[in-house]
Order: C-alpha cells, then sequence, then structure tokens
C-alpha cells in the first residue's frame, strides 16, 4: 500500500498547520523531494520517523492518505502499517565505531547500535578507571606498609643504640620485631580486653 497524502499535520516547527493543499499531485511509488536547505526536508523525515508510535504527541494530529483510506499516523502500527525511514538520524543510531589502539575501526549495524556501544564503553572506561583506582590504593597501601616497617625498624635501632652503654647484655639481638612486642604490650594495656588473636596491625587500627 502507498501512501498518497500528508492530508494534515499539526506538529512542532514548520508543520505547525499543514493540509494537502488543492492541485498539488499525490506521491507516486518512488518520489524526490528536493528544496532549499531550512525548508523542513529533515524535520519532515524526523516526523515520519515516529509513525506508528502512539506516545509520541507530535503525530497525534498527523493523518495520512493511503490508496483507498486515511489512517492517523500514530495507529499505522495498530492498522498493520509500518513506515521505515532512513536519515541522518537513522545512521547516527544505527553505525557505532569502535577503535582499539591503531588498527583500522570496527563498525558496528543495527538499529540502536550506537547506543549500545556507547554504553559498552562508557562501562568499559568506568572498569579502567576502578581498576586504575584499586591499582593506585594498593600501590599506596604499599609504600605505607614499608614506611611504617621502616618505622619500627629505626626505632629499634635508637633503641639498640641507646642500650650499648648500659649494662643490659643481650641489646645485640634488639630489633624491629623486640619493638613491636613492646608496641603491642602498650597498645592493649591501652585498649583493655583484646583478643588473643590481635597483633599489632589490628590493635593499631583499635586506636584510630
Amino acid at each position: 500500500m502507498t501512501i498518497r497524502q500528508f492530508k494534515r499535520i499539526q506538529a512542532d516547527g514548520l508543520f505547525q498547520d499543514f493540509s494537502w493543499p488543492d492541485g498539488l499531485k499525490d506521491f507516486s511509488k518512488m518520489n524526490l523531494i528536493y528544496a532549499w536547505n531550512g525548508t523542513g526536508k529533515t524535520t519532515l523525515s524526523r516526523l515520519m520517523s515516529e509513525f506508528g508510535n502512539n506516545s509520541e504527541p507530535n503525530i497525534m494530529n498527523t493523518e495520512i492518505q493511503f490508496d483507498n483510506k486515511s489512517i492517523l499516523a500514530s495507529e499505522l502500527n495498530s492498522q498493520g502499517y509500518q513506515v521505515k525511514v532512513f536519515n541522518s538520524d537513522y545512521i547516527s543510531k544505527s553505525i557505532a565505531e569502535v577503535k582499539e589502539g591503531t588498527a583500522e575501526p570496527i563498525y558496528i549495524f543495527g538499529e540502536g547500535a550506537r547506543e549500545i556501544q556507547d554504553s559498552i564503553t562508557d562501562i568499559e572506561n568506568e572498569l579502567t578507571a576502578e581498576e586504575k583506582t584499586k591499582s593506585d590504593n594498593e600501590e599506596n597501601f604499599n609504600i605505607a606498609k614499608n614506611n611504617l616497617e621502616d618505622f619500627y625498624s629505626s626505632k629499634a635501632a635508637e633503641i639498640k643504640t641507646a642500650l650499648r652503654g648500659t649494662r643490659i647484655r643481650n641489646y645485640l639481638d634488639y630489633d624491629k620485631r623486640e619493638y613491636k612486642k613492646y608496641l603491642e604490650k602498650v597498645v592493649k594495656e591501652k585498649i583493655g580486653a583484646v583478643s588473643k588473636n590481635d597483633n599489632l596491625d589490628s590493635l593499631l587500627k583499635k586506636l584510630v
């Protein structure tokens, strides 16, 4: 079945109150519409892409004349008619370009392909950002942990040096392990009741 006329269009833009003029020839099987820029060609194609969607207010008062009957544009799908529009909007929504490195781009075709590919790209970017954040956090954790161990070693060395002038004979065995045991004892006394499984790291966290 062939569209013969747009009997009536009441939509946004240039087609706020359009009626098919008397004397204007009907559409035929194939038609070419040409005009100056800004005269409504793109607007008309976008309006046609909404035909059949009864939730689009823009086409509620648009009436189409077929060979033998007139149908509201919003009722086309329910009447068994479909209008397919291939314009720049359709191309932008249906062709997605995927670029990876220096290789030739990959093109994905299909209605809604761009939205799907954009969604995938967004998720991949989020994952990359999260992985970088995780990597940075792990690096910062390891730096902090090493700094803490260096602190223990430094304090143990200071105590060992101080013990050299005393009568304590086993000061040569004093290292950061002994210093950590001393800290653990002090922290336990400060906190009070603690679990026997608590080590110095877990005890220090309880003090924060």
